[in-house]
C-alpha cells in the first residue's frame, strides 16, 4: 500500500501529459507500454505531477508537515493520514515547497531526520505481540521453519518476531526517516499547483 499524489495543476516545463490508448491492453500491449515509457518520461520531466511514497516513506513526510507547517488546517491533517482523495490547495502547497526548500538550505530537515533516527533508537524495546513477550511461539504458524524452543518453562517454537527474546523494537521504528524524499516532496508541492492524496 501506499500514497499516490497528483497535482492539480502542475507547471509543465512544456511537456505533455500522454493520453492513454483507446485500445485493450490485451490485445496491443506494445502501444500500452510505450504509453507508459511516456508517462515516466513526463513524470520524471515534470516534478510536480506525481510523487508517490510507500505507507513506510509517507508517515515520516506526513509527521515533518504536521510539524512544521502551520497553514495546515484539520481537515488538510486528517488528509494527511489516509489517501482518501483530499486536495491541498495551490496557496497551501506552495507554502509547504517553500517552506522546505528554506529548512533544507539551512541544514535543518537533516537535523530533525537525525533527531527522530535517535529518538527511535532510544525507545525502549515493547514486548513481542506475536508470542505475548515469552519468546515462545505456542500457536501453529502457516508459514515458516521455526525451530523447537523452550523458555522459562514455556515450550513451542522460538518467536520469529522477536528471534526468542520476547521483546521487539516499537511499531514505529519501522517508518524511515530520509532527508531526501521530504526534499523530494517539496519540490513535488511547489510545482504541484495544488495536490490530491490519493
Amino acid at each position: 500500500m501506499g500514497f499516490d499524489i497528483y497535482g492539480m495543476n502542475p507547471v509543465t516545463n512544456g511537456h505533455e501529459n500522454p493520453e492513454p490508448p483507446e485500445v485493450d491492453w490485451r490485445s496491443h500491449d506494445d502501444i500500452w507500454q510505450a504509453y507508459f515509457d511516456l508517462k515516466q518520461d513526463y513524470y520524471e520531466n515534470v516534478p510536480g505531477a506525481y510523487f508517490r511514497a510507500n505507507v513506510w516513506y509517507w508517515r515520516p513526510v506526513a509527521e515533518f508537515l504536521y510539524e512544521h507547517i502551520e497553514v495546515l488546517d484539520e481537515d488538510d491533517l486528517e488528509g494527511l493520514s489516509c489517501n482518501s482523495g483530499h486536495v491541498i490547495n495551490e496557496t497551501v502547497a506552495k507554502i509547504i515547497g517553500k517552506t522546505i526548500a528554506e529548512m533544507h538550505a539551512d541544514g535543518l530537515i537533516e537535523e530533525w531526520v537525525q533527531n527522530k533516527k535517535i529518538a527511535e533508537v532510544m525507545k525502549p524495546k515493547e514486548d513481542c505481540d506475536i508470542c505475548g513477550g515469552t519468546g515462545v511461539r505456542t500457536d501453529s504458524p502457516m508459514f515458516g521453519n521455526l525451530e523447537p524452543y523452550e523458555k522459562d518453562g514455556i515450550k513451542g517454537l522460538k518467536c520469529n518476531g522477536c528471534d526468542g527474546e520476547g521483546k521487539r523494537a516499537p511499531w514505529s521504528s519501522h517508518y524511515p526517516y530520509d532527508t531526501q524524499k521530504i526534499v523530494d516532496f517539496g519540490k513535488f508541492a511547489s510545482e504541484s499547483g495544488g495536490f490530491q492524496i490519493c
